[in-house]
């Protein structure tokens, strides 16, 4: 029986992130030390990037092609930010654009389910080196 790559599951929606092998999974450098902040951030827009990078810094999720799609996410959270601040409450889809960005990042207990963190080389899974059909007594 041939094995279903993990890319062919996320298509179907047959996700189930115990069985997922990460063999197809494109991995890009991490990304090494801090990043400054874009110059047109406004404050609320800072704020949020100061608080983010060192978190997805530390759980290794960043990676050097990341960096204008944290821009993009966090300049539309200052969007969102600055219209509830104004007293004007956000379009739906404002609010949904901020949710998927951030979702791309693992932000959401859902969304971090589905984020491959890189792991150092290092097999978490005792079971994947056993040969198939091998017996786990032994």
């Amino acid at each position: 029986m041939r094995k279903t790559t993990d890319s062919m599951k996320i298509h179907r929606g047959t996700v189930e992130p115990a069985r997922m092998s990460g063999d197809d999974v494109m991995r890009l450098p991490l990304s090494e030390g801090e990043r400054a902040a874009p110059d047109w951030f406004d404050t609320w827009q800072l704020a949020e990037w100061n608080r983010l990078v060192p978190v997805l810094q530390s759980v290794k999720v960043l990676s050097d092609g990341d960096w204008s799609l944290l821009e993009w996410a966090v300049g539309m959270y200052g969007e969102v930010t600055r219209k509830w601040a104004a007293g004007a409450p956000p379009t739906a889809s404002m609010m949904q654009q901020v949710s998927a960005l951030y979702g791309k990042f693992g932000l959401s207990p859902v969304d971090r389910m589905k984020i491959t963190m890189s792991d150092d080389g290092e097999e978490t899974n005792k079971f994947k080196k056993r040969a198939r059909g091998s017996s786990l007594g032994s």
